[in-house]
């Protein structure tokens, strides 16, 4: 049943980073909601919520200057929701208890998909909250902004009917879908669409400190709770992915489409697949998407030094040292 806690991830505090996470099928509430002071969501899958794919609103700590947020690379993808839920949040900057956020919100080479026409995709809606985005690419609705907050950015790639907001100047129009295969869910860019080659490099936000950062995509997400680090050719593309020529879409990118899809089985409690380690890091810090992550079952980004990157290590020196031993063994024993 439906409680004011029924998210995915319900965070807080003074500063969080998601990154290379699956989080998906909220059944009542939203997938990502924090009241934090500053939050970044780097390079996830974020998909398939019943009321809001990603909610960032008001407490104490938005109350202070530099309440800021980021989104860089993710790929956000609503479904066509059931009756009684909200059909038209998408993402959400600015309050829901009538408080102040003072700070804007930052959406960088982002894939946001609408699973019908009624989605609302950035919504600003507090006194002091704006949004910047740059380098996105917007499919299946033509609302792009709603809210009263200020908007601006610039080479968006949006759909040709949509109408473009005065803050959002040079966006590249797409009369046709831009992915390799939308309905497999496949939002790799085709060879031949305007969202190549468009981007406005050198992007750069604020993080919660008042510090300025790279806003460059370093890595992409794989599906699911994977990641690699994105190509460049030098003429950089709008969404989550670049494109490389000659080289395939990742083979597993169709994959798992039911699990994300099928509200009826999920499970709420483990959106973010998270339940084998820390999905959330929960530190102070800027966000620093320019670490590498170490991969891990539970979808979360182990950095350098953390004890599970580790012992990650140690496994997989062990493993190797099996399969040699076991090799050496082989000329005695026959084939394998």
């Amino acid at each position: 049943s439906y409680s004011g806690y029924s998210h995915n991830l319900y965070l807080g505090g003074q500063g969080t980073t998601v990154q290379f996470s699956y989080i998906h099928d909220s059944l009542f509430g939203q997938n990502v909601k924090s009241r934090g002071h500053f939050t970044a969501l780097l390079y996830n899958f974020i998909a398939d919520s019943e009321d809001g794919e990603v909610g960032l609103v008001d407490e104490a700590e938005t109350a202070t200057p530099d309440s800021n947020a980021v989104m860089i690379g993710n790929v956000v993808v609503a479904k066509p929701r059931n009756s009684g839920f909200n059909t038209g949040r998408f993402i959400w900057f600015g309050q829901d208890l009538g408080g102040a956020h003072t700070g804007t919100l930052y959406v960088f080479n982002n894939t946001f998909v609408a699973g019908d026409a009624r989605i609302n995709f950035l919504e600003a809606n507090a006194t002091g909250a704006a949004v910047v985005a740059s380098n996105n690419v917007f499919f299946a609705s033509d609302s792009l902004v709603t809210g009263s907050g200020a908007v601006s950015g610039t080479k968006n790639c949006v759909p040709d009917t949509a109408t473009i907001p005065s803050g959002l100047i040079a966006a590249v129009t797409a009369a046709a879908a831009p992915f390799a295969d939308a309905a497999g869910r496949d939002f790799h860019l085709t060879a031949t669409t305007p969202c190549r080659n468009a981007g406005t490099p050198g992007l750069t936000y604020v993080d919660g400190t008042g510090a300025s950062q790279s806003g460059a995509p370093t890595f992409q997400y794989v599906n699911h709770l994977a990641s690699e680090a994105r190509a460049s050719d030098g003429q950089l593309d709008l969404g989550a992915y670049e494109y490389v020529t000659g080289s395939p879409p990742d083979a597993g990118a169709t994959g798992d489409a039911g699990a994300a899809t099928d509200a009826g089985t999920a499970d709420a409690g483990q959106g973010a697949d998270a339940g084998t380690g820390p999905a959330v890091d929960g530190g102070t810090g800027s966000g620093g998407p320019e670490e590498a992550p170490v991969a891990g079952g539970c979808g979360c980004a182990a950095q350098p030094g953390d004890a599970f990157a580790g012992w990650l290590m140690v496994a997989v020196a062990a493993l190797e040292r099996m399969l040699a031993r076991r090799r050496r063994q082989l000329p005695a024993q026959g084939a394998w």
